[in-house]
């Protein structure tokens, strides 16, 4: 359960300052350290992260935030706690050269002396890179774009450019809602994101993306539940955002005409605490996703 709550703060606790730079595109994709159909390794690079995926051992994602040029290559710095420096180059032949700079070496040091690993393009994803990791991989890639829809719709005072972006690398069907299976989908992404984030094994993985989708089901249910007010089985960004909206500064309406309803019933203690945990437990979230 850890690991979920945590896998959704990825997706909703983004960063303040805008994206302005990132990987050049021809450095971006799926390489391998050797033949891409049986790879030692796979590399997959996005706007802003590189995953490192061995035949075994830690899988590793790393976002980045800060690039800088250094003699032909990409220098890249880790974001948030992770100190960790990242060189990328292509290629005269079209290949992809990554160097792990040394601890000691400062910045204006860089490349120096580190060690190089070559890769090569593969045209199409391995299947065991997709098997596992594919979920994983496109949720990385959608991040970079929900990162700045989110931070230039905060900076303009509105919500509706960052959930678009959330919609549109969750909704899969593309018809304008969320159903179960894409929530669940959504969570296991998110799932896959932290535990490479923290150099999970391929068991520890596997078994975290697992536990991930029957917990994505059960929040795909709850959400369905609780805020598909047309009755259609699927939530829609509008219903996400009901009443969590208002035109500030506005005029309440006027109550309705006539006396009120006498004898309403109150909810039994009970039921009243439940709604409240319930209440307090997906406030933040979706407070965070109508961009905070």
């Amino acid at each position: 359960m850890r690991h979920i709550v945590a896998a959704l703060a990825v997706l909703l606790a983004l960063p303040a300052a805008a994206q302005t730079t990132a990987f050049a595109p021809n450095l971006r994709g799926t390489w391998a350290l050797g033949d891409c159909a049986a790879p030692a390794a796979l590399l997959h690079v996005t706007a802003r992260g590189v995953a490192r995926l061995p035949e075994a051992g830690s899988q590793q994602w790393t976002r980045f935030g800060r690039f800088a040029a250094r003699d032909g290559w990409t220098l890249a710095f880790g974001t948030g706690m992770q100190q960790s420096r990242v060189l990328l180059r292509m290629r005269p032949d079209g290949g992809l050269d990554l160097a792990d700079p040394r601890e000691k070496l400062l910045d204006e040091e860089l490349p120096g002396d580190s060690p190089i690993s070559s890769f090569t393009r593969c045209a199409a994803p391995p299947p065991a890179l997709t098997a596992l990791h594919g979920e994983g991989l496109a949720f990385a890639a959608a991040l970079d774009g929900i990162e700045a829809a989110c931070t230039a719709g905060s900076a303009a005072g509105g919500q509706d450019a960052c959930l678009s972006a959330v919609m549109a690398y969750a909704d899969v069907a593309r018809d304008g809602k969320l159903t179960v299976a894409e929530i669940a989908r959504m969570t296991r992404g998110a799932a896959w994101a932290v535990l490479a984030g923290e150099g999970a094994t391929l068991e520890e993985l596997a078994a975290g993306i697992g536990a991930a989708g029957l917990a994505g089901i059960g929040l795909g249910h709850l959400l369905v539940a609780s805020y598909d007010y047309d009755g259609d089985g699927r939530i829609s960004a509008a219903e996400l955002l009901q009443d969590r909206a208002p035109a500030m500064g506005g005029t309440p309406p006027d109550p309705p005409a006539g006396p009120p309803v006498a004898g309403a019933p109150l909810l039994p203690s009970g039921q009243m605490g439940a709604l409240r945990q319930l209440l307090e437990g997906l406030g933040p979230w979706l407070g965070s996703q109508s961009g905070r």
